[in-house]
């Protein structure tokens, strides 16, 4: 019995799913590449002056849906985590898509009206 007790540390030592390739990539996708390329697009809104309802406004709200969905898929299946490290709820999900969809979709009607306005 004592040798099964001296493994189960081992085992449990293991890496989980949330350090899988996969799950490193959702939260690269929704940390860095869903925030940067939004971020691109909204500056390039003001900066082209694309008039409402451009091309690329679409690609502008699939990146903001696939960014929040990253970031719900990295919770519900690979164990992500909060930046103080602990297990990520729905509730860090709701508040997440909250604050990153007010910030952008305010920053890309702003875009538009600095465009209207000029």
């Amino acid at each position: 019995m004592k040798k099964s007790k001296e493994v189960e540390p081992a085992v449990a030592a293991q890496p989980e799913s949330s350090s899988s390739c996969l799950g490193a990539l959702l939260r690269a996708v929704w940390m860095l590449l869903g925030t940067g390329v939004l971020l691109f697009l909204t500056i390039s809104i003001v900066i082209n002056k694309w008039p409402w309802f451009h091309p690329l406004d679409l690609v502008f709200w699939l990146v903001l849906i696939a960014t929040i969905l990253a970031r719900l898929f990295d919770i519900t299946r690979f164990s992500g985590r909060t930046a103080n490290g602990e297990k990520a709820t729905m509730k860090d999900w709701r508040d997440y898509s909250l604050l990153v969809g007010g910030i952008f979709i305010v920053g890309w009607l702003a875009a538009h009206l600095i465009n209207l306005l000029r």
